[in-house]
């Protein structure tokens, strides 16, 4: 009994010695491992902050009407490019019929007054023919004529106003001809021909005919969170991203940080303005 157990451990260590030099033999026959190494080298480490927001244009003028009526026509749309002078619509006036009233008034007093002075004119002239008069009460007469002629002449320009928001001699200066402001792109035409517009004065910002801008001047307008506010300062370089232009950076400018957070969404945000570069305007977005 003894002899077997004997024969039965070494049979066990044999086995257990010839799987160690095996296990041995197939990890000296593997191919050695090879690591790359790389030169030391110094680098910046880049901190990024996210900021939403939207490109604007720098500057962009809303062109109002200065009296109320009828969009009779437009001459522009979208995307047109205008200079300063350049008409951009025309209004048919829609006359108060109180303001109507009054000028038409003011028409026939002037008439009567016109009628009265010539009357006068014409017997002062007659006595003055005759001797009775001298050349001073003559004039005067005359003057007094010419004055009602012009009054008259200028109620029936304020009817002509009034009622159709030009006169004669006036067309170029008329009120009625919506003409751009400033030179630049249209952005947009809010109104339509048949639209009622309401002149801009002390009481009402006015109905906007177009809205233009120069759009070769963009800028970057986002909001940053609070936590990553104190990362950023002026002067930083910004790349921004379209979210309906892929594979495309724009690059701008940090100019402006707002001193004081607003909060929203339980959030205090910081407002955020950058100028993009000139090859990186509105022109090239849109190409």
């Amino acid at each position: 009994m003894k002899k077997s157990v004997t024969i039965i451990i070494l049979v066990l260590i044999l086995v257990v010695f010839g799987g160690s030099m095996y296990y041995l033999y197939q990890k000296n026959s593997e191919d050695p491992v090879q690591y790359k190494t790389e030169n030391l080298e110094r680098q910046d480490i880049v901190k990024k902050a996210v900021a939403t927001g939207s490109i604007l244009p720098l500057e962009e003028v809303l062109i109002k009407p200065n009296i109320s009526g009828v969009i009779e026509e437009i001459y522009v749309e979208g995307g047109d490019y205008v200079k300063s002078g350049d008409l951009l619509a025309r209004i048919k006036v829609v006359p108060n019929l109180n303001a109507l009233n009054d000028a038409r008034n003011a028409i026939d007093e002037a008439k009567i007054n016109l009628n009265d002075q010539k009357r006068n004119y014409d017997r002062q002239l007659s006595l003055f023919n005759k001797g009775v008069i001298s050349q001073a009460d003559l004039e005067r007469a005359e003057v007094t004529y010419d004055q009602a002629k012009q009054t008259y002449g200028a109620a029936n320009k304020r009817y002509d106003i009034v009622k159709t928001g030009t006169t004669s001699g006036l067309s170029s200066a008329a009120n009625t001809l919506i003409k751009s402001t400033v030179t630049g792109m249209v952005l947009e035409v809010p109104v339509e021909v048949g639209n009622q517009v309401i002149e801009s004065n002390n009481f009402n910002e006015g109905t906007t005919i177009a809205a233009i801008a120069d759009v070769e001047k963009m800028i970057f307008e986002g909001k940053v969170d609070e936590s990553e506010v104190g990362r950023i300062k002026e002067d930083l370089p910004l790349e921004i991203t379209v979210g309906a232009i892929e594979n495309r950076v724009f690059d701008a400018v940090l100019d402006y940080i707002a001193p004081k957070g607003k909060e929203e969404n339980g959030a205090i945000q910081f407002e955020i303005k950058g100028t993009l570069t000139k090859e990186d305007t509105l022109l090239s977005v849109l190409d």
